[in-house]
This record gives structure tokens, C-alpha cells and sequence, in this order.
């Protein structure tokens, strides 16, 4: 029989867990990255995909525990498409900020800036909906959600990076 992976996260100062539906690999690969984490080393952002089309970047800083379950399926779960905003949670604050883009490109790039840590990239950001900036002090992020479909749009394609669509990296 197969199974649904979940991840539930309890998170400081948040009352109610984060639980997001995920593929194996994905618990799989967090289960693996908090095995081999030293005290020393400084935040760091965990970023998934969830079942549902929805893009995570989570700050490990502010997670206090992680619970893998897992529930019988009787049909593989399909993959929707998030139509929703981008959502930020930050330390200290109630109230989500969401927003839009119109730039996924930008918000690609914040994805990838939250994973190479606060101390490569402190203060990431991008353009909101209107053509604003939002510019965000990472360390202050819990997490971020987004559109799968948007980070996926917004992804470098490889002939944009000097190769052709037939070289291999």
C-alpha cells in the first residue's frame, strides 16, 4: 500500500504547526540534512516542494521539532496547481505579508538566496506585484510559501546559462 508523507514542523512563537504534504524524497532529504547539522553552523533555510504545488523555504533557526508522518493512501496524490500568494511569516509578527510578483525570475532568486544562508545573502529580495521592491532582513524570515508553477517559470533555463539544450553540465 502506499503511503502520504507529511511534515509538521513546530515552530517558535507560532501556536499551530506547519504540516505540509510531501514526496518521500523530500522527508528523506530533510531527515538527512538535520542528521548531519552542527551547532556551529549558521541558519539555514530548507526549501521543498509540497503535493500540492506549493514552493517552502523554512527557516531551520526557528524550527524546534519535526515530526515525519505518514498516512495510507489508496491513490498516489496529484499534483494541483498553488493559484495562491506568496506568503512570508516573520519572527515577532501576527500578521503574514503576502504578496505577488510579476517577476518570477526575481522570486527564483530569492528561493535560491534564502538556501545559500543569511550570511551569503542577508537582505534577499524582489519585486511585489505592483513593481515594488520587498526587501526582506533574512534572518527575521520563518519561512516563505509560494507557487511551485512561479519558482518553476523563474528558473534559469540552461541555455540561458551559456549551454546549449543538449549539453550536459
Amino acid at each position: 500500500m502506499a503511503k502520504r508523507y507529511f511534515l509538521s514542523f513546530l515552530i517558535r512563537n507560532l501556536a499551530v504547526p506547519l504540516v505540509c504534504e510531501v514526496r518521500k524524497k523530500e522527508t528523506d532529504r530533510l531527515e538527512e540534512m538535520l542528521a548531519t547539522a552542527t551547532s556551529s553552523e549558521p541558519a539555514v533555510f530548507f526549501s521543498f516542494d509540497t503535493v500540492d504545488g506549493t514552493s517552502v523555504a523554512i527557516n531551520l533557526t526557528d524550527v524546534q521539532a519535526v515530526r515525519f508522518l505518514w498516512d495510507p493512501a489508496e491513490l498516489p496524490p496529484d499534483t494541483s496547481r498553488d493559484k495562491g500568494m506568496i506568503r512570508i511569516c516573520l519572527r515577532g509578527r501576527a500578521e503574514l505579508l503576502e504578496t505577488d510578483t510579476e517577476s518570477p525570475d526575481q522570486l527564483f532568486g530569492l528561493f535560491f538566496e534564502l538556501e545559500h544562508g543569511p550570511d551569503n545573502f542577508p537582505y534577499p529580495s524582489f519585486e511585489d506585484e505592483d513593481g515594488e521592491l520587498v526587501q526582506l532582513n533574512a534572518r527575521e524570515i520563518v519561512w516563505v510559501m509560494a507557487p511551485t508553477h512561479l519558482l518553476e517559470e523563474g528558473a534559469p533555463s540552461s541555455t540561458e546559462d551559456g549551454q546549449s539544450a543538449g549539453e550536459a553540465s
